[in-house]
């Protein structure tokens, strides 16, 4: 059983310069196996980098439920006038 690591790199990419912040993980090489095409590993990391992206960015907004709001409101109001 071999103990050899990779480092994967990542970063996510939002259109904004500057403010980079990459990320990384490791992957043992016990997770792949000789049967394994270079299309198969390629796919399993890009599957491994989406996972990680998904556990440790996350979206935030302080005013969703307000806009929500005002765009039910102004529906409401449309269907009142019309």
């Amino acid at each position: 059983m071999s103990r050899t690591k990779f480092k994967v790199s990542w970063e996510a990419q939002d259109g904004y310069v500057g403010g980079s912040r990459p990320q990384s993980f490791s992957v043992d090489i016990d997770e792949f196996d000789s049967s394994q095409t270079l299309d198969d590993i390629t796919r399993q990391l890009t599957d491994d980098i989406d996972n990680d992206f998904e556990e440790k960015v996350y979206w935030h907004s302080d005013n969703y439920e307000q806009v929500a709001q005002e765009i039910f409101d102004a529906l409401q109001s449309e269907e009142v006038a019309g």
